[in-house]
């Protein structure tokens, strides 16, 4: 790729992505894929709050969580509340749930007779996928009731033009499902954008998230996953064949903190 050519599409993710993060006097929260060998698996979860079946879904990824076959994180997509989670499910044209989208779509999992071992199955295959060589570094902090994040992207390979995807979480979520209960881990906003990192390079970002949801402190989780440019095609099973198929881009790594 031509150096001006790399070096701006580097300048407008990081300009599109992130505003300047102010220091804080709070804790700060760190964690890194550098040591875990393999990639982190991405799980987003299609419901809605009148959903009969959604229920029994959330509750098994909430229990696989606690014993997980690999390491992952889960994000809840509440479309009927959630205008991030309205953006997100167009994106993987979600038309039936409860519907799992498995590393950013690679695979596509119903919720049906098998369950949780379906899910199970699932995340054990995405963690054995072959991916980008990449890991990443997060930092964040409440800052005057807002949260201030610091990524670190490093590639170990080529030149690499990937897909960065911000989910801000409610882990105890202000939202009930069909059964009376509070969902877990459900999408409150949501950032897109492209990032460019060198061959064998280095790229930290900065940004604070402004928190106009009253998310409080103690309930939040912050994930960010990375996927290449390239997307493949996903398939959305029993979906007519205009919504069929859809754009999925499959997560080379995904990181989360809890704060």
């Amino acid at each position: 790729m031509n150096q001006k050519i790399a070096v701006l599409l580097a300048i407008m993710a990081f300009l599109s992505f992130s505003q300047m993060a102010t220091s804080g006097e709070n804790s700060v929260h760190v964690a890194s894929t550098a040591d875990s060998g393999s990639h982190t698996v991405l799980l987003e979860l299609g419901s809605l709050t009148t959903c009969p079946y959604c229920p029994s879904a959330a509750e098994a990824l909430k229990e696989i969580a606690s014993s997980p076959p690999s390491p992952f994180y889960y994000v809840v997509l509440v479309y009927d509340e959630s205008e991030a989670a309205q953006v997100r499910g167009r994106q993987l044209k979600n038309m039936y749930v409860p519907m799992l989208y498995v590393d950013g779509g690679h695979y596509v999992v119903e919720w049906g007779m098998t369950g949780k071992s379906a899910y199970e199955k699932a995340i054990e295959e995405a963690a054995a996928r072959n991916v980008h060589d990449i890991d990443m570094t997060l930092e964040a902090a409440w800052n005057n009731g807002n949260i201030d994040i610091t990524l670190t992207i490093d590639n170990h390979g080529s030149a690499y033009l990937g897909r960065l995807r911000l989910y801000v979480v409610e882990k105890d979520s202000r939202w009930i499902d069909s059964k009376g209960k509070h969902y877990n881990n459900s999408l409150l906003d949501y950032k897109d954008n492209f990032i460019f990192v060198g061959g064998q390079g280095s790229t930290t970002i900065e940004t604070s998230w402004e928190n106009s949801y009253d998310l409080e402190e103690g309930n939040a989780l912050i994930i960010i996953s990375i996927s290449h440019w390239l997307p493949e095609i996903g398939v959305n099973p029993p979906n007519p064949w205009y919504y069929k198929y859809f754009l999925a881009f499959p997560v080379d790594e995904c990181i989360g903190v809890e704060l």
